[in-house]
Order: structure tokens, then sequence, then C-alpha cells
């Protein structure tokens, strides 16, 4: 069982804010077995991880998919329909990849995460 942390609480009421707000799959249009995907990986540090201009929701077989057998041209198309050129173009050169981020803010932003939720 994966451990439980500051940053792991925050992007689990990140995730289910993201999928209130946009409750069906961006891909094929499902409202089943919903995932958050990050389109500028989440290993380019904390700040775009948590960037909600990066994130797409995503049923668990598009995701799966997109990771496994989309070519580079076919994600970036994908992202550009959902995003906009412009806004994509911006995410490749954030400036929220170095962006650390530390327990507390991670607490502070779970907390604003679960309130936007309950205010719809």
């Amino acid at each position: 069982m994966a451990k439980v942390t500051p940053k792991s609480k925050a992007w689990d009421a990140l995730s289910i804010l993201w999928r209130s707000k946009i409750p069906y799959c961006q891909k094929c249009g499902t409202y089943t077995h919903l995932q958050v995907h990050h389109a500028i990986p989440k290993t380019r540090g904390n700040g775009i991880y948590f960037n909600e201009e990066n994130l797409i929701v995503m049923c668990r077989g598009c995701h799966n998919s997109l990771h496994r057998r989309w070519t580079d041209y076919e994600k970036i198309a994908f992202y550009i329909s959902i995003f906009g050129k412009e806004q994509y173009e911006r995410l490749q050169t954030s400036k929220f990849y170095t962006k650390k981020i530390n327990k507390r803010e991670f607490k502070e932003m779970e907390i604003s995460y679960k309130e936007r939720l309950n205010n719809g």
C-alpha cells in the first residue's frame, strides 16, 4: 500500500475536484472509471504536477491507451485539441517545473481543493 503523504493527500483532493468539474473522459466521452492525466509529465516537478492547466480527465481505457500506444504526434494533437495551441505551448515552457512545495503548502492545497469541491 502506498504511503500517505501531504503530497498524495493534496493530489487525491485535486483529482476528485477535477473529476467533479469534468465528469467525463475528454477523449471518448464515457462517464466511468475516470482518472486525471498530466499532459506535461508530472516527473518534471511538483509545480507542473499540481498545475490545473496541465490536467485532462480520461477514462482508464483511454488513459492506458495513451501511455501504451499513442505516438508523440497523436498525444500532441490531442493535447492541442483540449487546451489549444497557445496554452499547450505555454505549458511546455512553464516555470512551474522547478517550483518547490513544502508540507505546509501541500496541506493548504488539500484544504483549498476540498473547499472548492464543497462550494461547487
